[in-house]
């Protein structure tokens, strides 16, 4: 639930406004103890305010930076940039952790 309204941002204000369309890529990597993922559109770009997006009424990043308080109290990042030549970028890193699920018979 982290990457769906990032993603949703990034079909509604990037891609779905250009006529020929566009791409978003996804990229997960792992360093140290930290799991680092990055959001990239190659859309018209966005007003950066403070490392946040300027929309009047937008709530996706507002709920993600708040899941991401909820999970991981102040052990956590959530950085939105202009991308370079256009577009927008969002990079979150957050602790990894690794889930061992067993089988009960």
């Amino acid at each position: 639930m982290i990457l769906q309204p990032i993603a949703e941002n990034a079909i509604k204000h990037a891609i779905a406004t250009q006529e020929q369309g566009g791409s978003i890529t996804i990229s997960v990597s792992h360093f140290a103890n930290d799991l680092m993922i990055e959001v990239v559109d190659n859309g018209p770009g966005a007003e950066i305010v403070d490392g946040n997006l300027y929309r009047e009424n937008g709530v996706g990043l507002v709920n993600t930076r708040e899941r991401l308080q909820a999970l991981y109290k102040n052990n956590h990042s959530l950085i939105v940039a202009n991308n370079n030549p256009s577009g927008v970028k969002v990079s979150i890193c957050m602790p990894f952790e690794l889930s061992l699920f067993s089988e009960t018979q």
